[in-house]
């Protein structure tokens, strides 16, 4: 595979992210697998195309993007070898600001329902790390308007070194957790307040892809709800089995049980006669 059908590929895989990622099965569908399986050739491609393609996306679908970067950095750094520690060094963990800044853009305060998803992705990155940042409690003035605030930006230049990726990311989502409070402060004391929207707004091809993928996100939570995990891999419990069996009268068997044992016979019946 060229690097031009690489890019093609990948931002494919990109784009298709609120219906694959976590739920995919099959290898061949999978994300992740189809990073591990071409990221060798085509690393600094791929880390390209995450930036290039999650910047014409709406803030809110770029969190499908920064939670794809999370799990290709913790698959990459649990398979320690040469190649994955260069990837990681040189062009992922450097650029953790850069990602969160894309679910987290100034002005945008929609944007902030990313923060608390954003804020578990880089605990989980620093803790890789060894926790080399920690995350301090915000603070902002409540006497200032949502419209007077300032946002902070990291620096557009790249990191050299990931530590100080880690320690904007980590103003980055102080400066947001303060936005976010500061909101909330506003409507406690004023009720519904105005907020400043940003720009440009979403058009109607971006609301309705929103609402796709919230149908999505609802479908897949009710894939969740059919299935009943068992205490045991076995598909019977031995206890499940001995507190039924334990709880029956000591008296022996009622009206009740042999008339439901006499429907299940005749039940049985009806459906293996021969007609």
């Amino acid at each position: 595979m060229d690097s031009f059908e690489a890019r093609l590929q990948f931002i494919s895989v990109i784009k298709n992210l609120q219906k694959t990622l976590g739920v995919s099965k099959r290898l061949d569908n999978d994300p992740v697998q189809f990073y591990l399986n071409h990221y060798e050739q085509h690393y600094e491609d791929f880390h390209q195309c995450l930036f290039d393609t999650a910047t014409k996306m709406d803030s809110l679908d770029r969190l499908n993007v920064v939670v794809y970067y999370s799990k290709i950095v913790e698959v990459l750094h649990a398979n320690q070898s040469e190649l994955n520690a260069r990837v990681l060094n040189q062009l992922l963990l450097p650029s953790i600001d850069a990602m969160l800044l894309l679910a987290l853009p100034s002005q945008d305060w929609k944007a902030l329902t990313n923060l608390s998803a954003c804020i578990d992705i880089f605990q989980r990155c620093n803790g890789l790390i060894g926790g080399i940042v920690e995350l301090q409690k915000p603070t902002m003035d409540s006497h200032l308007p949502l419209d007077k605030l300032q946002w902070y930006t990291p620096s557009e230049h790249p990191s050299i070194h990931y530590h100080e990726s880690f320690q904007r990311a980590a103003t980055l989502l102080q400066d947001r957790s303060a936005k976010q409070q500061h909101m909330f402060q506003q409507f406690k004391l004023f009720g519904l307040c105005p907020v400043p929207l940003s720009r440009p707004q979403p058009s109607t091809q971006t609301i309705i892809h929103r609402m796709e993928s919230d149908r999505e996100k609802h479908k897949r939570l009710k894939e969740n709800l059919w299935v009943l995990p068992r205490p045991q891999a076995s598909i019977l419990n031995e206890f499940e089995f001995r507190t039924l069996w334990e709880s029956t009268p000591q008296e022996g068997l009622t009206k009740g049980d042999y008339r439901n044992m006499s429907d299940m016979n005749r039940i049985a019946h009806a459906s293996y006669s021969v007609k």
